[in-house]
């Protein structure tokens, strides 16, 4: 499976660079926090993309797996598109859920739970693990968040559950069934 650099993804990286990140009801601290988790992901999105074209150039894969890398070769350029121009939301009063670490999409935002800013090394995570939902990923399983990787999905559908994207983003690429 040969990744190639089109024009198409020149043109991300230039819309990557001029983000509008925007803020609701969120403190000065909570947008710094998240102003800067948006960047780091973004950042790690871009490093990521590098390492998954890097091992797909190098080694022989299953058809399950190359059907599932198919997947994320489209998956990572659509959560690139969409985090330079994400809506957050602090303003959580009128929400019944308790969960500490919660993030509920509203439109094309994202509105933010206190407890999320209580691990800001992996806010960034976060943020690309809920953009992967506006991308089609769905909530099948959470690795980095139980500490285990995709490995134990190997054989089920990886490239479309949102964990994957923040477990790569905090540990690095890795295939699952293989080298993770």
């Amino acid at each position: 499976m040969k990744i190639t650099i089109t024009i198409a993804m020149l043109c991300l990286i230039s819309t990557v660079a001029q983000a509008k990140v925007s803020f609701k009801d969120c403190s000065i601290s909570k947008q710094r926090i998240l102003h800067q988790a948006n960047e780091d992901g973004i950042q790690a999105l871009l490093e990521l993309q590098d390492e998954f074209d890097e091992h797909v150039d190098s080694m022989e894969f299953s058809q399950h797996e190359a059907k599932q890398l198919k997947i994320v070769a489209k998956m990572i350029p659509c959560i690139l598109k969409k985090m330079p121009n994400m809506r957050y939301s602090c303003q959580n009063k009128h929400h019944k859920i308790k969960a500490a670490d919660t993030i509920m999409w509203v439109g094309r935002g994202a509105r933010i739970f206190d407890g999320t800013f209580n691990s800001p090394s992996y806010v960034k995570g976060i943020l690309v693990h809920e953009v992967a939902h506006k991308c089609g990923a769905n909530d099948r399983n959470y690795y980095y968040q139980a500490g285990i990787s995709p490995n134990r999905d190997a054989n089920e559908a990886w490239a479309k559950t949102a964990s994957t994207y923040d477990y790569w983003i905090m540990k690095g690429f890795c295939v699952p069934g293989r080298n993770c």
